[in-house]
């Protein structure tokens, strides 16, 4: 159905095979499958003191730098930096990796906690989530029918990131080797009322001045997975290194 009905807008002309940037696709997954090696395996490896990571971080870095270049200088980039001229689509970047701090990060770190502190099952910590994502989805519409009927993007942003703020201080509060069950669920509301705030908002206000081949070409910035994946791995690494030995003493 996709093939028969779905069709790409004709913003451009199709390029030639020798136009594509192959020599910046290439960095790219240099770049980030480097990084992806680096945070999977970082704290089995003891991070930094093997060969191995110091290496591939050596090849992250190089890679990002070259691929900057190479996306700066290329006629027909695989990724177009220069959309980040716009405003709004910079800002909304810069909350597109907030957001997946938040959600992909206390995705990982509550059910974590829950295990390996509080001895629950996976099954007990899965469903202590439900009602936070429930939330989510009960949100969305609602935040969709406010921004058809003019409410400001940048108002329902801060609010979210206010609601996140009380979520994370709220749980920094109360979190401890004794905390009941009853104490997470209003906590999850609150984290769950504070994405549904920021999903749509944040996506619109990154889009709503681009048009045409720029809009198409700005896709490539909503990065709240790798955001997630970074917090994860730096929480995993300092809950099993830091957290775990002071509560076990």
């Amino acid at each position: 159905m996709t093939l028969q009905f779905v069709r790409s807008p004709k913003y451009a002309e199709k390029r030639k095979v020798s136009d594509v940037d192959w020599i910046g696709i290439g960095l790219l997954a240099v770049t980030v499958g480097s990084l992806q090696f680096i945070l999977e395996r970082g704290h089995e490896e003891d991070w930094f003191e093997s060969g191995m990571i110091v290496a591939f971080t050596v090849a992250a870095i190089l890679g990002f730098i070259l691929f900057l270049w190479r996306e700066l200088t290329f006629k027909y980039p695989i990724v177009e930096l220069r959309v980040l001229k716009n405003g709004n689509l910079r800002i909304g970047t810069v909350m597109s990796f907030v957001l997946g701090f938040g959600l992909y990060g206390s995705t990982f770190i509550v059910p974590l906690y829950t295990q390996s502190i509080l001895g629950w099952t996976a099954l007990q910590s899965g469903a202590l989530m439900i009602p936070a994502a429930l939330t989510t989805a009960f949100m969305m519409p609602i935040i969709g029918r406010l921004l058809t009927k003019g409410a400001k993007q940048q108002i329902l942003v801060s609010l979210g990131l206010f609601i996140f703020f009380v979520y994370s201080f709220w749980g920094y509060k109360i979190l401890t080797p004794d905390t009941s069950k009853d104490a997470f669920f209003w906590m999850l509301i609150v984290r769950g009322a504070g994405l549904g705030l920021l999903f749509i908002p944040i996506t619109s206000l990154s889009l709503s001045t681009l048009k045409g081949q720029k809009l198409a070409r700005s896709s490539f910035h909503r990065n709240d997975e790798t955001a997630g994946r970074i917090f994860r791995d730096c929480s995993h690494y300092h809950f099993h290194c830091e957290c775990r030995p002071e509560i076990q003493e």
